[in-house]
């Protein structure tokens, strides 16, 4: 009864969501969904909009706050400078508009500007930065985090320009890797899913990612290693995140950090039970389940985290994704938002 209840008012929060991942399962096979008892990825993601408002996720989604708090974790991991803050883009000093530097958004996806983007005329940039910082973005699509965030335009130093770049997309859950998607941006952009088996050594997919029509077979880079490191530290806050870095190779820099991947679904296989992006996402770790709830959420809550605890036991996936502490929920936006 309970459950049934839950079922109906998750889907009467964001119905053009629910209708989507309905449609996405149809579409691979997978005719039942369920949001009051999510097994596969999209489900997860999904139920993490409607009710993990995780205060975190604010400081996950601004990109200027999520590198003062990793720079106070002391990993050893540099972050891109900041060049410059402010709140009207047209106050953006003129030595801040130039090849090696980006103008960027802190509360949003693909709001990445260049000088030579925009033609180098300085107010198509600052027109266009404007706009992004006037876009509300990620509301129509239920990615709470994005809203709450103090929105500020900024110049970040540009890195590896004339170089490939690497952009390593690190799946975290607690601290378990389950999928790294390595991005490389030359000529040409390709890419690759290296996902974990069942010892949890990282294999090579024959799966084509969302970003890039050709899969590069090259081997990870060497400095992967660092970046796996510095991503468990992270991914040890949170049920899942996703820890994206920067590198030619050779420097690593943190890139962001990413609660909705894709907007909230895992490329290909988020209908699967079994796969790895799906096995490991324990939900017993999140916000919502560790935190007070009122109402129905509350009846809710307990009976899905014994609904979670009866499908854990023989499970060695999630019995390897330790509880969470609960300290790391103390952690607070306010101590790392831009001023």
């Amino acid at each position: 009864m309970v459950m049934a209840d839950a079922e109906r008012q998750l889907r009467g929060i964001l119905p053009p969501e629910w209708r989507r991942l309905w449609f996405r399962m149809v579409k691979k096979g997978r005719l039942l969904s369920s949001l009051s008892q999510p097994v596969v990825a999209d489900e997860k993601y999904l139920w993490r909009k409607l009710l993990d408002h995780d205060p975190r996720f604010v400081l996950c989604s601004d990109k200027l706050a999520t590198k003062t708090w990793v720079d106070s974790l002391g990993l050893g991991i540099m972050t891109p400078r900041t060049l410059w803050v402010g709140t009207d883009p047209a106050c953006m000093p003129r030595d801040c508009v130039g090849a090696d530097v980006m103008i960027k958004v802190n509360h949003g996806s693909a709001m990445n500007l260049s000088h030579q983007a925009m033609g180098g005329d300085r107010d198509r940039l600052v027109a266009r930065a404007a706009s992004y910082l006037a876009d509300d973005h990620g509301r129509a699509r239920g990615e709470w985090g994005y809203g709450a965030v103090r929105r500020r335009v900024f110049a970040e130093e540009r890195l590896f320009s004339g170089r490939e770049l690497i952009d390593l997309k690190i799946y975290t859950f607690g601290p378990v890797i389950e999928q790294i998607v390595p991005i490389y941006r030359g000529q040409e952009t390709t890419a690759a899913i290296w996902e974990a088996d069942d010892e949890g050594s990282l294999r090579l997919s024959t799966r084509r990612t969302a970003v890039a029509k050709q899969t590069d077979n090259r081997p990870l880079p060497e400095i992967t290693a660092t970046a796996i490191a510095a991503a468990k530290k992270i991914g040890a806050y949170f049920d899942h995140v996703r820890v994206d870095f920067l590198t030619d190779g050779a420097a690593l820099y943190l890139g962001e950090l990413t609660i909705y991947n894709l907007a909230g679904r895992a490329h290909a296989v988020g209908h699967l039970p079994d796969a790895p992006v799906t096995r490991s996402w324990d939900l017993r770790r999140s916000w919502f389940l560790n935190a007070p709830q009122d109402g129905w959420r509350a009846d809710y809550a307990r009976a899905l985290k014994r609904h979670i605890d009866a499908r854990a036991t023989g499970n060695r996936f999630l019995a390897q994704v330790p509880p969470i502490a609960p300290a790391v929920f103390e952690l607070r936006y306010e101590d790392f938002a831009p001023n």
